[in-house]
């Protein structure tokens, strides 16, 4: 302990909403639920149990960063 930078993760996924499903539904703890920020991705905390903050990433079609050729 002490003294080190706090580590955060963030993971893309191309579903957020079925990602807020499945971790509910398996009880994972939601933080703060899905929600569009201000910079346009859309967002949902999480804590894996050690508290490490998990953000789950969803990038809109319509955002710039978004680079899916699907």
């Amino acid at each position: 302990g002490g003294g080190g930078a706090q580590v955060r993760l963030w993971l893309q996924v191309r579903d957020l909403a079925a990602e807020h499903r499945r971790l509910a539904a398996a009880g994972v703890p939601i933080v703060r639920a899905p929600q569009r920020e201000p910079w346009g991705l859309d967002e949902m905390w999480i804590e894996d149990p050690d508290a490490i903050p998990i953000v789950v990433v969803e990038i809109p079609p319509e955002h710039p960063l978004r680079r899916d050729q699907r």
